[in-house]
């Protein structure tokens, strides 16, 4: 017989989802009372009615049946366990979350670039997380750029391209297992499909990208159930709505972009890139024309890069900034950084929802 349960509670659930708990016993036969959960539920409520917190109990089969004397050994035993580690964590019904879960002070940095080649501008020391794209030629550029890829190996995250069409999912494949034979196992994902190239790994380091459109516990807990281990929220998220979240050390917040409105591989008329302007010749949209696609992007880019202390005391400790549309970012990659760390925007930008709200 196998007895389960968890919180009921959704704030306590999420940061104690992992106290499933799970008691096993022999199977009985000898006295013929059905099992009752209301026998061992009883135990419960008297020990955890302080704690404010409500437990429902699973039994695994359903219909079985048990002594009465061992449901109340089951019970007290169960209540005690769960009691000790509830207490440990000194739960209430005032406790505030954040002094229950111990929270780190430090903050981690994510910074986003648009070429593997990108590496050689972070030093060796470097202490944050890079993303790197997969691209074309990627084996080519990995061997040329091997020895620095190696020195920063648990800082590199490699990430795969949104758009992959069926003729580049075997070299998807291929570049994947080649970096997982070469140590890299953090890997930046944009869509639900790439999960499938690493559903049969074990400590493997998945990110969700902000394309997974993340405004909700639901959303997030879905992801953290396949494996994520952190979550790019959607730069849609207002300050109210950011506020509210419950898996704040997991989630990863966008402080600076330039948003890409779109991406296709519609032919078009125009041979270059250029800047496209609204009906008071303001640059708005600035159209990137590669080989095969082209994009649409806001010459003006999003940031709250400013919000960071906000988010900070909020209890969001992981920050990312995309880099990859900033056309100066290798000037001085230094000074950059530094700023970004201190609220600073190396441009002017926009905040979206995050002040006025989402109507």
């Amino acid at each position: 017989v196998k007895i389960t349960g968890k919180f009921e509670s959704e704030k306590l659930f999420f940061y104690f989802r992992d106290l499933v708990f799970e008691y096993k016993v022999d199977y009985f036969d000898a006295d013929k009372s059905e099992l009752n959960s209301k026998i061992i539920e009883k135990y419960f409520k008297s020990k955890f009615e302080k704690n404010n917190l409500n437990l429902k109990i699973d039994f695994i089969p359903s219909k079985i049946v048990i002594p009465q004397k061992v449901l109340k050994k089951i019970g007290e035993e169960l209540a005690n366990n769960i009691k000790d580690y509830v207490d440990n964590y000194k739960i209430s019904p005032e406790s505030d979350i954040e002094e229950i879960i111990k929270i780190p002070s430090e903050k981690y940095f994510f910074f986003k670039t648009k070429s593997i080649e990108d590496i050689i501008l972070f030093p060796d020391n470097f202490k944050d997380y890079i993303i790197l794209p997969i691209h074309s030629h990627f084996e080519e550029l990995y061997k040329k750029f091997s020895r620095k890829l190696n020195i920063l190996k648990d800082n590199v995250i490699f990430e795969i391209e949104d758009l992959i069409f069926e003729n580049k999912i075997n070299f998807y494949k291929d570049i994947i297992n080649f970096l997982k034979n070469k140590g890299f196992y953090r890997f930046y994902l944009n869509s639900k499909a790439e999960y499938n190239f690493f559903k049969e790994d074990e400590n493997i380091f998945l990110i969700a990208s902000e394309k997974f459109h993340v405004t909700n516990t639901l959303s997030f807990e879905f992801l953290k159930e396949k494996g994520f281990s952190k979550i790019v929220l959607d730069i849609e998220n207002d300050k109210k709505n950011l506020q509210k979240f419950f898996f704040k050390l997991d989630a990863i917040v966008p402080l600076f972009s330039y948003v890409k409105l779109m991406k296709s591989r519609i032919p078009n008329t125009l041979s270059k890139s250029t800047t496209l302007k609204d009906y008071k010749k303001n640059d708005i949209y600035f159209f990137k024309n590669k080989k095969d696609y082209f994009e649409l992007i806001h010459t003006e880019p999003f940031s709250i890069t400013y919000h960071i202390e906000d988010l900070y005391n909020m209890g969001y400790r992981n920050f990312l900034f995309d880099i990859s549309g900033y056309l100066k970012y290798k000037n001085n990659i230094k000074a950059l950084i530094n700023n970004f760390k201190k609220g600073i925007s190396p441009v002017k930008g926009r905040d979206f929802n995050y002040s006025h709200g989402l109507e």
